[in-house]
């Protein structure tokens, strides 16, 4: 099936919409995967999740920040904590 151009750029405003709602850096947690995780655009990259099959449902942000490092120290700290998520 081919996705028209008008359904893709759609699709770019819509997320770029999304992506707005939460500038900077922000700390999100899925509740299914007990999974946190840091992302610029949180709508991306729980799109990226749920075709990765994880569960998203009742997905949430945790905090926004403008300095990446605070966010990822937050990351950090919960993953200590026992949270899963990326760990290189």
């Amino acid at each position: 099936m081919k996705t028209s151009k008008k359904a893709l750029e759609q699709s770019k405003r819509y997320q770029q919409m999304k992506a707005d709602e939460y500038p900077g850096y922000s700390v999100y947690y899925i509740p299914e995967e007990h999974y946190v995780g840091m992302s610029k655009n949180v709508y991306s990259r729980i799109i990226k999740h749920k075709h990765l099959g994880k569960i998203i449902d009742g997905y949430e942000v945790l905090q926004s920040f403008e300095n990446p490092i605070e966010a990822h120290l937050m990351e950090t700290r919960l993953h200590l904590m026992g949270y899963n998520g990326y760990r290189p």
